[in-house]
């Protein structure tokens, strides 16, 4: 984060506002801080996040909100969710590919967000046949 950060900082010359997207499993992990110090040199940079995990709460939510990010939201839990299960999987990455054309999105925006999908939720080469 903070090389990140840094390197836009320097490239654009401007100033810089950096958000972790956290999307792991454990409930307490919420780093936001980086820092580091050799001979009384110190640097401490601080920036802000967000936990995926905590959206599965505001599922409700999610499914009304025509943000996209909210559907990329929606296949990261549901990915995280399905992953012991293939046909529920299936079924979910089928009715949030879907919503893709239900909300209405324009066609780059479909293609996008189906990669992303597509990505996170992968499925064994027959059920990925039949969801075809």
């Amino acid at each position: 984060m903070y090389v990140y950060h840094y390197r836009l900082f320097d490239r654009y010359n401007r100033s810089i506002a950096s958000l972790a997207v956290l999307g792991d499993d454990r409930p307490t992990w919420k780093p936001n801080q980086f820092s580091d110090e050799l001979w009384g040199c110190e640097v401490k940079f601080k920036f802000s996040i967000v936990k995926l995990l905590e959206y599965s709460q505001q599922w409700t939510e999610l499914e009304a909100s025509s943000n996209r990010f909210a559907t990329v939201v929606m296949a990261h839990l549901k990915a995280k969710e399905t992953r012991q299960d293939d046909q529920s999987r299936k079924r979910w990455k089928l009715d949030l590919t879907k919503r893709l054309y239900e909300k209405g999105y324009q066609r780059e925006d479909i293609i996008n967000l189906f990669r992303f999908i597509d990505w996170v939720m992968r499925l064994p080469e027959e059920l990925e046949n039949s969801f075809w």
